[in-house]
C-alpha cells in the first residue's frame, strides 16, 4: 500500500529537498511504475528508442526519471542511463535550469491535461536552441496520474517555427554566429527593430531567459563543445568563447553546468586527448 500511494502522490514533484535514490531504491521503484503504468508505456519505450531526431523521457510522480531515449541520452552527451535513472532533474541541472523544466511539467502532472508542441528555447540538454516540447501524465490501470512523458525535438526551419520568431530571429543568429566579440542586448535591439525593453520582454517571454543569459549560455554551450571534442586549453577556449577572464569563464562555466570545466572535459572528453588534462 505504501508504494501504491507514494505512485500517486503528485505533491512532491517541485521540491528541492529529495535525495537521489538508491540503485536498489531505483530498481524497485521503477519495476513498481512500469507495473502500474502497464504494457502500453513499454511499447512507447521501445517506439521511443527507434526515433532519430526526438528525445524522450520518463519520471514518476516526484520526478525522478526511470527512462530516456537514446536521443535524449545523446543531447545530453552521455552513452548511457547510469547517471540519470533514480535522479530528479534537481539533482542533473541548476537551479535556474530545473525550476524552467519543473514549472513547464507540472501543470499536466496536476491537471491530467496534456501539453502539445509547444516551442520553448530550453529543453533538458541544456542548450538554447529553440525546440518543440510535449508533456503526457503517465495513468495507471484505475486511471490515476502516476508520472509523465515528455518529448522534444528541434525546429528546423522557419516555416516551423511560431509567428513570434519573426521579431528575435535576427538577433538569435547574429548571437549564435559572434558570441565571442563583445554583444550588448541594445545591440540586438536595434536588429530587432525593438527597444531595449521590448526586445527583452518578448525575448523572456519565448525563450524563458533574458537575452543577456542567453548569450553567456550559447558561449558556454560552444565552451562545452571545445571541451569534449579538442585538447585545448582552458585559458584558450575561454577567450575563443567570447569569456576574456579565465576566472570568470570558470565560474560562470560552474554555475551553469554544475561542474568545473575540467571535470566537464574529463566525464565528455571524445578528442584524442594528449593535452585534455591541463588547465
Amino acid at each position: 500500500m505504501r508504494t501504491r500511494k507514494r505512485l500517486t502522490d503528485t505533491t512532491d514533484f517541485k521540491r528541492e529537498d529529495l535525495p537521489p535514490l538508491t540503485p536498489e531504491e531505483t530498481a524497485r521503484r521503477r519495476e513498481a511504475f512500469f507495473k502500474a503504468a502497464g504494457d502500453n508505456l513499454r511499447l512507447l519505450m521501445q517506439f521511443a528508442e527507434t526515433l532519430p531526431e526526438t528525445g524522450v523521457t520518463i519520471k514518476d510522480a516526484q520526478g525522478y526519471i526511470y527512462f530516456k531515449n537514446r536521443r535524449a541520452l545523446e543531447l545530453m552527451n552521455l552513452t548511457d542511463d547510469s547517471t540519470i535513472v533514480g535522479r530528479r532533474a534537481q539533482h542533473i541541472y541548476p537551479r535556474h535550469l530545473w525550476r524552467v523544466y519543473i514549472d513547464r511539467e507540472e501543470p499536466s502532472l496536476r491537471t491530467g491535461e496534456p501539453m502539445i508542441d509547444k516551442v520553448y528555447g530550453y529543453v533538458a540538454d541544456l542548450s538554447t536552441a529553440l525546440n518543440r516540447v510535449s508533456v503526457f501524465p503517465v495513468r495507471n490501470g484505475k486511471g490515476a496520474i502516476i508520472g509523465l512523458v515528455t518529448s522534444h525535438y528541434r525546429v528546423r526551419s522557419k516555416e516551423s517555427a511560431p509567428n513570434w520568431y519573426d521579431t528575435i530571429k535576427d538577433a538569435i543568429t547574429y548571437v549564435s554566429k559572434t558570441y565571442a566579440s563583445d554583444i550588448s542586448v541594445a545591440d540586438l535591439a536595434r536588429r530587432a527593430n525593438l527597444s531595449e525593453s521590448q526586445f527583452t520582454r518578448i525575448f523572456r517571454r519565448q525563450t524563458e531567459t533574458s537575452p543577456a543569459h542567453y548569450i553567456v549560455q550559447t558561449r558556454i554551450n560552444a565552451a562545452r563543445t571545445l571541451l569534449e571534442t579538442t585538447d585545448k586549453l582552458l585559458t584558450d577556449i575561454a577567450t575563443e568563447t567570447g569569456f576574456y577572464d579565465h576566472a570568470h569563464f570558470i565560474r560562470t562555466f560552474k554555475r551553469l553546468v554544475g561542474m568545473t570545466p575540467s571535470r566537464y572535459r574529463k566525464q565528455h572528453w571524445t578528442g584524442l586527448g594528449k593535452n585534455k588534462a591541463k588547465d
